[in-house]
């Protein structure tokens, strides 16, 4: 397993969430920006996710 992914992948959460948040206050929940919003939430995942799923390389 991966040393201190449950750190990473909380803090991570929280930095989306808050990004995402501050998004909305700042240009409005309209629809477009919904759409834009949601799109770039979906290639975050598909990079964490990529991230988290590669393998370890070994170490001596």
């Amino acid at each position: 397993t991966r040393r201190n992914s449950f750190l990473s992948i909380t803090s991570i959460v929280f930095l989306t969430i808050h990004g995402y948040t501050q998004y909305f206050e700042y240009l409005g929940a309209q629809p477009e920006t919904l759409v834009l919003g949601g799109l770039v939430l979906v290639g975050l995942a598909v990079v964490g996710a990529r991230f988290l799923m590669r393998p370890e390389t070994e170490s001596d």
